[in-house]
Protein backbone atom coordinates (compact mmCIF):
# COMPACT_ATOMS: atom_id res chain seq x y z
CA UNK A 1 0.00 0.00 0.00
CA UNK A 2 1.37 3.67 -0.79
CA UNK A 3 2.73 5.48 2.06
CA UNK A 4 1.35 9.35 2.42
CA UNK A 5 2.11 11.81 4.95
CA UNK A 6 -0.21 13.96 6.43
CA UNK A 7 0.82 17.35 8.32
CA UNK A 8 -1.34 19.39 10.23
CA UNK A 9 -1.72 23.08 10.98
CA UNK A 10 -0.96 25.85 13.89
CA UNK A 11 -2.46 24.88 17.07
CA UNK A 12 -3.37 21.58 15.70
CA UNK A 13 -2.41 17.83 16.86
CA UNK A 14 -2.48 14.96 14.86
CA UNK A 15 -5.51 13.85 16.38
CA UNK A 16 -7.32 16.43 14.51
CA UNK A 17 -5.91 14.67 11.19
CA UNK A 18 -7.72 11.26 12.62
CA UNK A 19 -11.06 11.64 10.34
CA UNK A 20 -8.95 11.97 7.90
CA UNK A 21 -6.47 9.56 8.00
CA UNK A 22 -9.43 6.94 8.34
CA UNK A 23 -11.03 8.00 5.08
CA UNK A 24 -7.79 7.33 3.61
CA UNK A 25 -6.77 4.28 5.11
CA UNK A 26 -8.56 1.81 2.40
CA UNK A 27 -6.40 3.29 0.03
CA UNK A 28 -2.97 4.55 1.63
CA UNK A 29 -0.87 3.98 4.69
CA UNK A 30 -0.99 7.08 6.51
CA UNK A 31 1.64 8.54 8.17
CA UNK A 32 0.79 11.05 10.87
CA UNK A 33 2.80 13.27 13.57
CA UNK A 34 2.14 16.06 15.79
CA UNK A 35 5.06 19.23 15.85
CA UNK A 36 7.06 19.67 18.93
CA UNK A 37 5.26 22.21 21.45
CA UNK A 38 1.88 20.94 20.23
CA UNK A 39 -0.87 18.61 22.29
CA UNK A 40 1.56 16.69 24.94
CA UNK A 41 4.80 17.06 22.67
CA UNK A 42 7.39 19.20 24.41
CA UNK A 43 8.72 22.31 22.99
CA UNK A 44 12.52 21.68 20.87
CA UNK A 45 15.09 23.52 22.88
CA UNK A 46 15.94 24.51 19.50
CA UNK A 47 13.64 27.00 18.61
CA UNK A 48 9.51 26.63 17.18
CA UNK A 49 9.17 27.37 13.79
CA UNK A 50 8.81 26.37 10.33
CA UNK A 51 12.47 25.28 9.84
CA UNK A 52 12.52 23.37 12.99
CA UNK A 53 9.06 21.48 11.82
CA UNK A 54 10.66 20.78 8.95
CA UNK A 55 13.63 19.38 10.51
CA UNK A 56 11.16 16.71 12.34
CA UNK A 57 9.48 15.44 9.30
CA UNK A 58 12.66 14.86 7.71
CA UNK A 59 13.71 12.83 10.92
CA UNK A 60 10.12 11.15 10.84
CA UNK A 61 10.96 10.13 7.22
CA UNK A 62 14.54 8.53 8.15
CA UNK A 63 13.21 6.92 10.74
CA UNK A 64 10.55 4.89 9.17
CA UNK A 65 12.63 4.44 6.28
CA UNK A 66 10.38 6.54 4.18
CA UNK A 67 11.73 8.11 0.61
CA UNK A 68 9.96 10.57 -2.37
CA UNK A 69 6.92 9.79 -0.34
CA UNK A 70 3.37 12.15 -1.86
CA UNK A 71 2.36 14.44 1.89
CA UNK A 72 -0.40 16.51 2.56
CA UNK A 73 0.16 19.48 4.45
CA UNK A 74 -3.32 21.16 6.10
CA UNK A 75 -2.33 25.43 6.14
CA UNK A 76 0.55 25.18 8.11
CA UNK A 77 1.37 21.75 7.91
CA UNK A 78 1.29 22.95 3.74
CA UNK A 79 3.96 25.67 4.38
CA UNK A 80 6.41 23.19 6.35
CA UNK A 81 5.91 20.12 3.34
CA UNK A 82 6.98 23.27 1.09
CA UNK A 83 10.16 24.18 2.83
CA UNK A 84 11.42 21.12 3.54
CA UNK A 85 11.09 20.25 0.14
CA UNK A 86 13.17 23.89 -0.96
CA UNK A 87 15.91 22.73 1.76
CA UNK A 88 15.67 19.15 0.88
CA UNK A 89 14.91 18.28 -2.31
CA UNK A 90 13.33 14.59 -3.48
CA UNK A 91 11.75 14.27 0.05
CA UNK A 92 8.52 14.03 -1.27
CA UNK A 93 6.96 12.93 -4.92
CA UNK A 94 4.15 14.85 -4.45
CA UNK A 95 2.86 17.69 -2.29
CA UNK A 96 -0.55 18.58 -2.16
CA UNK A 97 -1.68 22.12 0.36
CA UNK A 98 -4.87 22.83 1.96
CA UNK A 99 -5.57 26.79 3.40
CA UNK A 100 -1.84 27.49 3.60
CA UNK A 101 -0.97 31.60 3.27
CA UNK A 102 1.81 32.83 1.48
CA UNK A 103 0.95 36.12 1.86
CA UNK A 104 3.33 37.34 5.27
CA UNK A 105 4.33 40.37 5.74
CA UNK A 106 4.06 42.69 8.56
CA UNK A 107 0.63 43.63 8.32
CA UNK A 108 -0.41 40.26 7.50
CA UNK A 109 1.05 38.97 10.84
CA UNK A 110 -0.45 41.80 12.87
CA UNK A 111 -3.70 40.80 11.73
CA UNK A 112 -3.30 37.06 12.13
CA UNK A 113 -1.99 37.74 15.68
CA UNK A 114 -3.95 40.41 16.66
CA UNK A 115 -6.39 37.64 18.62
CA UNK A 116 -3.71 35.59 19.46
CA UNK A 117 -3.85 36.66 23.00
CA UNK A 118 -4.11 33.84 26.09
CA UNK A 119 -5.85 36.62 28.85
CA UNK A 120 -8.52 37.72 25.89
CA UNK A 121 -9.58 34.46 24.75
CA UNK A 122 -9.92 33.15 28.26
CA UNK A 123 -11.82 35.95 28.81
CA UNK A 124 -13.93 36.46 26.50
CA UNK A 125 -14.00 32.67 24.48
CA UNK A 126 -14.06 30.60 27.17
CA UNK A 127 -14.93 27.63 25.46
CA UNK A 128 -12.22 27.75 22.69
CA UNK A 129 -9.82 28.60 25.75
CA UNK A 130 -11.13 25.04 27.38
CA UNK A 131 -10.95 23.32 23.71
CA UNK A 132 -7.31 24.60 23.66
CA UNK A 133 -6.42 23.07 26.97
CA UNK A 134 -7.66 19.87 26.34
CA UNK A 135 -5.99 19.87 22.98
CA UNK A 136 -2.23 20.86 24.58
CA UNK A 137 0.06 20.49 27.42
CA UNK A 138 0.23 24.21 27.81
CA UNK A 139 -1.97 26.11 25.08
CA UNK A 140 -0.68 29.38 26.26
CA UNK A 141 2.61 29.18 25.53
CA UNK A 142 2.04 27.54 22.38
CA UNK A 143 0.03 30.17 21.02
CA UNK A 144 2.49 32.74 22.03
CA UNK A 145 5.10 31.27 20.60
CA UNK A 146 3.67 30.58 17.05
CA UNK A 147 2.09 34.20 16.99
CA UNK A 148 6.15 34.90 17.67
CA UNK A 149 6.54 32.61 14.54
CA UNK A 150 3.66 34.41 12.20
CA UNK A 151 5.80 37.80 12.97
CA UNK A 152 8.99 36.45 12.25
CA UNK A 153 7.20 35.18 8.49
CA UNK A 154 6.09 38.71 8.09
CA UNK A 155 9.74 40.22 8.39
CA UNK A 156 10.70 37.37 6.67
CA UNK A 157 8.64 34.66 4.65
CA UNK A 158 11.05 31.65 4.30
CA UNK A 159 8.61 30.92 0.99
CA UNK A 160 9.66 34.00 -1.24
CA UNK A 161 9.12 34.39 -4.82
CA UNK A 162 12.87 33.56 -5.59
CA UNK A 163 12.70 30.07 -3.58
CA UNK A 164 9.43 28.59 -4.60
CA UNK A 165 10.69 28.86 -8.28
CA UNK A 166 13.44 26.48 -6.87
CA UNK A 167 10.83 23.58 -5.80
CA UNK A 168 10.68 21.23 -8.81
CA UNK A 169 7.61 18.77 -7.05
CA UNK A 170 4.60 18.18 -8.26
CA UNK A 171 2.32 21.10 -6.06
CA UNK A 172 -1.35 20.86 -5.94
CA UNK A 173 -2.47 24.13 -3.84
CA UNK A 174 -6.52 23.95 -2.98
CA UNK A 175 -8.14 26.09 -1.05
CA UNK A 176 -12.04 26.40 0.02
CA UNK A 177 -13.93 28.88 -1.06
CA UNK A 178 -15.21 30.12 1.93
CA UNK A 179 -11.91 30.42 3.53
CA UNK A 180 -11.27 33.90 5.47
CA UNK A 181 -7.90 33.26 6.19
CA UNK A 182 -5.93 32.51 2.95
CA UNK A 183 -7.44 34.35 -0.67
CA UNK A 184 -7.41 32.90 -3.82
CA UNK A 185 -5.03 35.57 -4.80
CA UNK A 186 -2.10 34.62 -2.72
CA UNK A 187 -2.83 30.51 -3.46
CA UNK A 188 -2.51 31.54 -6.96
CA UNK A 189 0.27 33.97 -6.88
CA UNK A 190 2.67 30.87 -4.98
CA UNK A 191 1.10 28.47 -7.58
CA UNK A 192 2.26 30.65 -10.75
CA UNK A 193 5.80 30.61 -9.18
CA UNK A 194 6.38 26.79 -8.93
CA UNK A 195 7.75 25.23 -11.62
CA UNK A 196 4.76 22.78 -11.47
CA UNK A 197 2.39 23.99 -9.89
CA UNK A 198 -1.73 23.87 -9.76
CA UNK A 199 -4.31 25.69 -8.24
CA UNK A 200 -8.07 24.96 -7.07
CA UNK A 201 -10.66 25.92 -5.35
CA UNK A 202 -12.74 23.89 -3.43
CA UNK A 203 -16.82 24.51 -2.71
CA UNK A 204 -18.48 25.04 0.04
CA UNK A 205 -15.04 24.58 2.39
CA UNK A 206 -14.16 26.53 4.95
CA UNK A 207 -10.43 27.07 6.77
CA UNK A 208 -10.95 24.93 10.15
CA UNK A 209 -9.68 21.57 9.60
CA UNK A 210 -12.68 20.47 12.06
CA UNK A 211 -15.34 22.09 9.10
CA UNK A 212 -13.70 20.33 6.10
CA UNK A 213 -15.91 17.08 5.20
CA UNK A 214 -13.00 14.52 5.55
CA UNK A 215 -15.07 12.48 2.53
CA UNK A 216 -14.80 15.49 0.53
CA UNK A 217 -11.57 16.08 0.88
CA UNK A 218 -10.04 12.00 1.29
CA UNK A 219 -12.00 11.85 -2.58
CA UNK A 220 -10.18 15.13 -3.88
CA UNK A 221 -6.81 13.33 -2.23
CA UNK A 222 -6.88 10.04 -3.92
CA UNK A 223 -7.95 11.71 -7.14
CA UNK A 224 -4.81 14.03 -6.86
CA UNK A 225 -2.23 10.80 -5.37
Amino acid sequence: MKDLLILHGALGTAQLMEPLKEALAAKFKVHVLTFSGHGSQPFDPAGFGIATFAKEVEGYLEQNGLQNIPVFGYSMGGYVALYLELVRPGSFSQIVTLGTKFDWNPEAAQHETARMVPAIIKEKVPQFAALLAARHTDWEALMEATAHMMRSLGESPLLNQENLRAIQTKTTILLGDADNMVSPEESKWATERLKNGHFELLENCHHPIEKVKAEMLSNKLISLF
